[in-house]
């Protein structure tokens, strides 16, 4: 599983979601562990795991009631399966005790449900970017990769790797003298439980986005635990280990040759933050298209870096457009909705009506690439340039490669 580490989420900065990945895993196999001695104690227990995963994402908290959900409809099935007759004292006794296991799981998962459904009443569950089958099947095996495309060379062979030894455990499986199901498919059944979900899905869900990139980390993190379980060869097992360990350094390599560029690039942003008055506001725009790396933007928000160092407030700040982060900013100076998205590319923004518009300022706007002739003749970065030039004065360009241009209001 270790080479799942360097997933896009993370790359992303999506670091609560990446926490929740861990308390997922928590929660499930604390329920395995306990589910047939639930007492108080360890109900109030799980009910507490179940709420510090609320509190990293909703998302990893609705799989992990899935998750349990169909681990335990299987182990239901396989212990009333394994009971003489259906109709039997001893069969009866195995359908209590299940109806009895599920009913202390529903209700130590009721604080968290409750929150989640109060979520949902308070946000909205429309949905959004519905897209064919065909396009989400093929990103099963690109959508979790980060910076370069060169990492699909990793990638794909190590998922063919995964799904290879999955079919061979499954061929083994149906030709073993073993007969009936076994507790240990259990797994094997979330996969599908999350193949079926990712399907599904759209894209994005009242307000929240980016689900479906979540959905197939948990395709192979699940897929992943099933073979985790599975009895292997000395040979085999070896062979496991080379390939995850090989797959972990080639992108461990990878991105500490990216990250090593990006710092360079960041070190030549911040230069322009001693120049920026503190209490004061900052538009930061990412006009670069030759960014070398190609699913994330690493300068998209490098602003903030600034915003948290001269204590100024950041108009790209996504969050405090939001009601569900811990941030906001006031209506009538959102530069939502007096600027547009400072986010969208390519960019719609009106920097001179936020200031006409809102009755405050907007005082300086920082500027990352843009400067070559290509995308200078964007017709996005054109209305950009000639609005700072009708409001606002040039004060600085980086002396490193001049990829950083500050501008404050005349």
């Amino acid at each position: 599983v270790f080479p799942l580490i360097f997933n896009f989420l993370l790359q992303k900065g999506y670091y609560n979601f990446s926490f929740s990945v861990v308390f997922y895993f928590i929660c499930v196999g604390y329920w395995l562990r306990n589910r047939s001695d639930l007492t108080a104690r360890k109900m109030a227990s799980l009910s507490l795991l179940f709420i510090l995963l609320y509190f990293c994402h909703l998302v990893s908290t609705t799989l992990a009631c899935v998750t349990i959900g169909v681990l335990w409809l299987w182990f239901s099935f396989v212990d009333l399966h394994r009971s003489e007759n259906v109709a039997s004292p001893g069969s009866t006794s195995v359908w209590g005790a299940s109806i009895g296991v599920a009913a202390r799981t529903l209700l130590a998962m009721l604080p968290v449900v409750s929150l989640g459904f109060w979520y949902v009443m308070h946000q909205g569950a429309s949905a959004a970017g519905r897209r064919p089958a065909s396009q989400k099947f093929r990103e099963i095996f690109t959508s979790e990769h980060a910076h370069q495309m060169r990492e699909l060379l990793v990638w794909i062979p190590w998922e063919s790797f995964l799904l290879g030894l999955a079919v061979c455990m499954l061929v083994m499986r149906m030709r073993s003298r073993v007969g009936g199901p076994r507790k240990q498919d259990g797994p094997l059944l979330v996969v599908a439980a999350m193949a079926l979900i990712y399907l599904a899905v759209p894209s994005e869900i009242g307000q929240g986005g980016g689900i479906e990139p979540r959905m197939v980390l948990y395709l192979w993190l699940t897929l992943a635990l099933w073979l985790a379980i599975q009895t292997y060869s000395q040979f085999v097992g070896r062979a496991i280990v080379a390939v995850a360990a090989a797959a972990t350094l080639l992108l461990v390599s990878m991105n500490a040759i990216t990250y090593s560029k990006v710092n360079g690039y960041l070190r030549e942003y911040m230069t322009a933050a001693p120049l920026i008055k503190s209490d004061s506001t900052l538009l930061s725009l990412d006009l670069e298209d030759k960014r070398g790396i190609l699913f994330v933007h690493p300068f998209q928000h490098a602003g903030s870096y600034i915003a948290a160092e001269r204590e100024v407030v950041d108009f790209t700040n996504y969050e405090a457009g939001t009601d569900y982060f811990p941030i906001r900013y006031l209506p009538a100076a959102d530069p939502n909705t007096h600027m547009g998205d400072g986010e969208q590319r390519p960019y719609n923004i009106n920097i001179l009506g936020y200031n006409k518009n809102s009755g405050r300022s907007l005082e300086y706007v920082l500027l990352w690439g843009g400067n070559d002739p290509q995308t200078s003749e964007r017709p996005d970065v054109k209305s950009i340039m000639g609005q700072l030039a009708a409001g606002y004065e040039q004060i600085y360009v980086s002396p490193q490669r001049g990829m950083v241009r500050l501008y404050h209001r005349k």
